[in-house]
């Protein structure tokens, strides 16, 4: 059933923590600047690096809203520090939701350039 899944790695989702990961990310950039999108492979560095993107956005508002819940406890008292909180937690859901957008609007880009990377995602069987 899952024949053709691979696990993400850290060197895939997070490129630049080492030289050759950096130079592959570069690389893939200098293709999507150049606008040359098709020649950019599905499981390059920035592919990568956009699902590791999106992770440490996600890991970070459940941090945050994590410490607002704890922070608010018991009597939903907003101190100067769980204010700051506050506005990092806002600030990230909206990266989040710019995400999610840009995310939605790659995917579609990819199946429309004949990659199939939808059909491939809700394939069953």
């Amino acid at each position: 059933r899952f024949k053709n899944f691979s696990r993400e790695g850290q060197s895939r989702l997070f490129p630049w923590l080492n030289g050759a990961g950096r130079n592959e990310l570069i690389a893939d950039l200098r293709l999507f600047f150049l606008l040359k999108w098709k020649v950019l492979p599905e499981t390059g560095a920035l592919a990568g690096a956009v699902h590791g993107l999106g992770l440490l956005i996600a890991t970070a508002m459940a941090v945050s809203g994590t410490v607002l819940f704890f922070g608010l406890w018991p009597d939903n008292v907003v101190t100067p520090s769980v204010h700051s909180v506050m506005e990092l937690h806002s600030t990230l859901a909206t990266l989040m939701w710019a995400y999610l957008y840009g995310h939605t609007i790659m995917a579609i880009w990819h199946q429309f350039l004949g990659h199939g990377s939808i059909a491939r995602m809700f394939r069953w069987g």
